[in-house]
């Protein structure tokens, strides 16, 4: 008898107030593992959103800035293209550009390319055409610019044999051979536009985008859905006007800096703002 209870008691089970009280601590338990799991995942979430967001801020920064900090260069230091920066609305805006804007602002920046060449031979006022030392690949366009640290000119190639230059009309200056430098001149728009793809909810989606002599356009960064643009100016009184429109600035030689801010969408459908400051070379603020 005494081993009989002995061995009923040794595989003897749990009560149903026991299982009761496991199961109840057990989904509290898992309730709360639960919560700190979507905690974290959330803020996992928001954290590759503020990171994407900062990444197109930072890229943006870095492709507006290099453009616009050198806005006007045409090879000397000294010397200044007077067209160097102008602003449009989708509205306003070139007719070879408007039908590739979506909305927002439009920034022109004009600048010879950075990898010029020199002429062979000194050139007179009047001339049809430049002997250069060398004749790369970028020169190979109608538009070049010719300057020195006194003068700068647009010039229209007429055409190319090897390292001559025949223009379609004559020159409006004598250039030196030592200080001149004949360059790819470049004016490159930057603005919103449409991407061919859709998001989540089926919408298109907006990118900043660049085009170059009013070619073809390329997407820079996507995510971008709008850009507004102020621009610093120092009227004739020497007095700083600060956040003009486009349609406010008379004088576009007399701007000094460049305010951009930047539209970014989230995944989570919300807005942040990017503000951007840039000021244009060899201008006093």
């Amino acid at each position: 008898m005494i081993g009989q209870c002995l061995k009923r008691s040794a595989y003897k089970g749990f009560s149903l107030l026991e299982i009761i009280l496991a199961i109840a601590l057990g989904s509290l338990l898992l309730a709360g593992i639960m919560d700190v799991y979507l905690g974290v995942s959330n803020s996992s979430q928001r954290l590759r959103e503020l990171w994407q967001v900062q990444n197109s801020g930072r890229m943006a920064a870095i492709i507006l800035g290099k453009s616009i900090r050198v806005a006007g260069y045409s090879g000397c230091i000294a010397n200044r293209l007077p067209w160097a920066i102008r602003g449009f609305t989708k509205a306003s805006a070139p007719p070879k550009l408007r039908n590739k804007v979506a909305r927002g602002d439009v920034i022109v920046i004009s600048k010879a390319d950075a990898f010029p060449t020199q002429l062979n031979y000194g050139v007179k006022a009047g001339s049809k055409q430049l002997k250069v030392i060398n004749s790369p690949a970028s020169l190979s366009q109608r538009q070049l610019l010719i300057a020195d640290c006194a003068h700068a000119e647009l010039v229209t190639a007429k055409n190319y044999a090897r390292r001559t230059i025949n223009l379609k009309h004559s020159l409006t200056y004598a250039y030196s051979q030592q200080d001149t430098q004949v360059s790819r001149f470049e004016e490159i728009a930057y603005f919103i536009g449409r991407t061919s793809r859709k998001d989540a909810r089926g919408s298109r989606e907006y990118a900043l985008y660049q085009v170059l002599n009013y070619g073809r356009r390329q997407e820079l960064i996507p995510g971008i859905i709008d850009m507004k643009v102020g621009y610093q100016v120092r009227d004739s009184y020497g007095k700083l006007q600060d956040h003009l429109s486009a349609s406010q600035v008379v004088n576009w030689d007399s701007v000094v800096a460049v305010n951009i801010t930047l539209y970014v969408r989230e995944n989570n459908n919300m807005i942040r703002q990017w503000p951007l400051y840039f000021v244009l070379r060899e201008r006093i603020l």
